[in-house]
């Protein structure tokens, strides 16, 4: 491989690495302009990396919920114990702008206590 093909691969592998990882982590995709409220019932609970995430079903569907990135969730407080599957819940957030059954919450509510992963965007009274 000669010294332009080396360029043009790491030059590829940055803008396709960098471009997946903005897209991932941004906001874009859900609609920040409503604030939406989840309940249902925990079906799945990972607490790992790039954040945390729940599966959650109602009578709509099954939902897919990205929590805050994991430092910023444990943080929270949300850590391995304080939900488990079947668990009644609701998250308050933002729902995507698809049609799928997907948001991105900023607050959990489950067995009595709270959970701001965001905890600087919503007022203590908001919904949830």
């Amino acid at each position: 491989m000669n010294m332009l093909q080396r360029a043009a691969a790491v030059a590829a592998l940055v803008v396709m690495t960098t471009g997946s990882a903005f897209a991932h982590h941004g906001w874009a995709w859900v609609d920040e302009s409503k604030i939406f409220v989840l309940k249902g019932t925990v079906a799945n609970i990972y607490l790992g990396n790039p954040h945390a995430q729940l599966t959650v079903k109602n009578g709509q569907g099954t939902w897919i919920v990205d929590l805050a990135p994991l430092p910023q969730t444990q943080q929270a407080g949300f850590v391995k114990g304080v939900a488990n599957i079947g668990d009644p819940i609701a998250l308050v957030g933002h729902r995507a702008r698809s049609a799928d059954l997907a948001m991105k919450a900023k607050r959990v509510v489950v067995n009595g206590k709270t959970f701001n992963v965001y905890p600087n965007d919503y007022p203590a009274d908001a919904a949830g």
